[in-house]
């Protein structure tokens, strides 16, 4: 079992293998601070400005979007990975099952062949015994010869007695060897299954994090684009607020004061979003009490587009 548990752990770090470089995985967020920073501190004066900072987000867009691809496919090739590994162990194990059970039956029939033997052994001797006892007894009287015989097969019985109740315990024995044997492997195989499913569980969570972090910040950059109006705005601000639900409320100040400042302007909720941004609210923290009643204002006295 030490050697199945090792090659376990060799697949194990063999997977990893398969996992995105930390390197990879964080260089996204400092290209993402760029973009929060070129989004504060971007003011183009005139028409041509305006254009090259088109041009620069939409390339920033299309990054992230290279970005998010990229960490799909390495979520895909670790799941990959992780069940390859997994369909090893469960085969090496119903292996090792399989020669544990074919080595104990073999045990098992030498040992039977060998009692057989002894018992073939001890039955000639008995009946060789037999055999000249009686010549012995033949100048015996009647009675006296009976009595012997029936002396004699009273021993045969005993012993053949004795060699079934030998071979019965020793079968005993080997049913019982066999069974801790199987429950011992069947509850390593069940806590190697636990464990992988912890592990791909971590794994899902982390890259699924990962993932509503890249699509919230690609959605928080089209967003806070000048050139968007203010209904569509207000849907991308819906979008991020959900993403950043899941990510334990981030920006979410940003959010509603963006959202508030938009419902000003005059931006206008379908009925859907009226409907989603309820949902929304009846969540939101009792911390952000002032702002909740400000969109809360804001939704009152807009109109539904």
């Amino acid at each position: 079992m030490k050697f199945v548990s090792a090659l376990f752990i060799i697949l194990l770090s063999f997977s990893g293998l398969a996992e995105p470089s930390e390197e990879q995985t964080t260089s996204v967020k400092p290209k993402i601070e760029q973009i929060e920073d070129s989004i504060d501190s971007k003011e183009p004066h005139s028409f041509v400005g305006l254009k090259a900072s088109n041009l620069k987000l939409k390339r920033e867009n299309d990054y992230l979007t290279e970005k998010l691809l990229m960490t799909r496919q390495f979520q895909s090739d670790l799941l990959s990975t992780i069940y390859w590994a997994l369909g090893t162990v469960l085969g090496l194990f119903s292996i090792m099952f399989g020669l544990n059970w074919f080595s104990n039956l073999k045990v098992y029939q030498r040992d039977k062949e060998a009692l057989q033997t002894e018992v073939k052994s001890l039955i000639i001797q008995k009946t060789s015994e037999i055999s000249s006892e009686n010549t012995k007894t033949n100048s015996l009287t009647k009675t006296e010869n009976n009595e012997l015989n029936n002396k004699l097969k009273d021993d045969l019985h005993t012993l053949i007695d004795e060699l079934k109740n030998k071979l019965l315990l020793e079968i005993e024995e080997l049913r019982g060897e066999s069974q801790k044997a199987e429950k011992h492997l069947k509850s390593n195989i069940k806590e190697q299954i636990e464990q992988t499913k912890t592990l791909i569980s971590k794994e899902t969570k982390r890259l699924s994090r990962d993932i509503n972090y890249l699509d919230f910040m690609n959605t928080y950059h089209l967003m806070v684009q000048e050139n968007l109006s203010a209904n569509m705005a207000l849907t991308k601000a819906l979008k991020c607020w959900a993403l950043s639900v899941k990510l334990e409320n981030m920006w979410l100040e940003k959010l509603l004061e963006f959202i508030v400042n938009k419902l000003k302007e005059g931006g206008k909720l379908t009925a859907s979003e009226h409907v989603r941004i309820s949902s929304l609210l009846a969540k939101l923290p009792s911390e952000y009490k002032a702002l909740e009643e400000k969109v809360t204002e804001g939704i009152s006295v807009s109109d539904i587009f």
